[in-house]
């Protein structure tokens, strides 16, 4: 069932903006935010499609799979990467793949911790997902963005929190599959076997 559904009696009336942001939830947001969020998360991902188009490119359009963050550090320029790691295996109610800090000694270094608990593939993907963060920190068209949702958005936190999450989530995939890459190799091999043919 997509909407939990209220008790409907008499003894237990419930008003329709109650309804709509408590119980009508699809996927963690509330029915009244789906539009906006997903409006929103579409403009997003096209926004993060054409950075990660950029990094590609910047790197003379020839990258080897699996991606490394590699590529993504060397877009940022002015920065260096230290990449930490820490062990979460204990901490179930709080499953911490990954995060981010500035050295307060040094404001061009930034630091990634990241699970080493977790499988070398998670291992990459947390590193080039706490990257993205980095990136939405530095980026001045996702800063509008991000003020432009803050200030003129009825969205509430969580959903906006989740939205930002998802975001950074698809960025990460985005990256570490690009799509171009993976759809050229794929027309290769169709080409030169003739099962796919």
């Amino acid at each position: 069932m997509l909407f939990a559904m209220p008790d409907m009696s008499k003894n237990n009336e419930i008003n329709d903006g109650y309804w709509l942001r408590r119980l009508a939830v699809n996927n963690e947001i509330p029915a009244d935010c789906v539009r906006p969020y997903t409006f929103l998360l579409n403009e997003g991902v096209g926004h993060f499609k054409n950075i990660v188009d950029d990094i590609i490119k910047s790197g003379g359009g020839m990258i080897t799979t699996p991606m490394q963050p590699l590529y993504l550090e060397r877009y940022f320029t002015g920065y260096t990467f230290e990449y930490r790691t820490f062990c979460n295996l204990y901490e179930f109610n709080r499953q911490t793949e990954g995060y981010w800090r500035i050295d307060p000694k040094n404001p061009s270094r930034v630091i990634i911790f990241y699970n080493r608990c977790a499988t070398h593939n998670r291992q990459r993907y947390s590193q080039v997902h706490e990257l993205m963060h980095f990136l939405q920190t530095v980026d001045p068209q996702f800063l509008d963005f991000f003020d432009e949702l803050i200030l003129n958005s009825t969205l509430p936190e969580n959903v906006v929190v989740k939205l930002l999450e998802r975001l950074t989530n698809k960025a990460a995939a985005m990256y570490l599959m690009p799509n171009d890459f993976f759809r050229k190799k794929y027309e290769e091999i169709r080409a030169q076997s003739p099962v796919f043919g």
